[in-house]
């Protein structure tokens, strides 16, 4: 699975950038990339498993430190086990 989107934020009226720097003509561009597996191990139990990677990168016309507070980058694992009850 990837998975792009877009979050644009638009300044309506007469707001400055002064008056709301973190979100007046900022744009958001987030990715997400995931991977997933199955096994059976024995008859009886199976083992899932996967990586999913997400990324947000903020583009904003604001000069300040705004790209360290909003953009982030997160890396998940997961790892089940599931058994069948005869």
């Amino acid at each position: 699975m990837a998975r792009y989107a877009v979050a644009y934020y638009s300044a309506e009226g007469t707001i400055k950038i002064e008056d709301d720097p973190y979100h007046v003509g900022r744009q958001d561009n987030e990715y997400a990339y995931e991977i997933s597996g199955a096994r059976s191990l024995t008859e009886r139990i199976d083992m899932d498993f996967g990586f999913r990677y997400g990324e947000r990168i903020v583009d904003s016309p604001w000069w300040g430190d705004i790209r360290e507070d909003k953009n982030w980058i997160q890396r998940t694992y997961s790892i089940g086990f599931s058994t069948a009850v005869f």
